[in-house]
């Protein structure tokens, strides 16, 4: 049998082996889309206000960190969670992710304006 997803990826994790009975709703992969490339972070409450969707921030990581890669901010919680004193923010890739992989730790660097 061919499975397929509906959307670009790679398996991150499989869950059955080849020859192995699967019955309806059994989890076979944990696939993980590599484009668009998000980055999910939090940003201590201060900065509520001061960070706002369509800014662009740059992402490295301490695996390349000479590859740094600009991203523009796609969402900022309206919340800030009580628990951390965080709100929550997510960035989009713009283009290649380079050495970037699906759960990677990443440095965020924002614009200081």
């Amino acid at each position: 049998m061919r499975i397929v997803a509906p959307f670009e990826g790679v398996v991150a994790r499989r869950y059955v082996r080849a020859g192995q009975k699967v019955a309806k709703d059994d989890k076979l992969f944990w696939v993980t889309a590599t484009s668009p490339m998000t980055v999910k972070f939090a940003l201590p409450e201060k900065f509520a206000g001061k960070v706002h969707s369509g800014a662009e921030l740059t992402v490295t990581s301490e695996t390349s960190p000479k590859e740094k890669h600009t991203a523009r901010v796609t969402m900022v919680s309206p919340v800030v969670d009580p628990s951390s004193g965080t709100i929550e923010v997510s960035a989009t890739l713009l283009g290649d992710a380079g050495e970037l992989r699906p759960g990677m730790t990443a440095n965020i660097h924002l614009d200081k304006r």
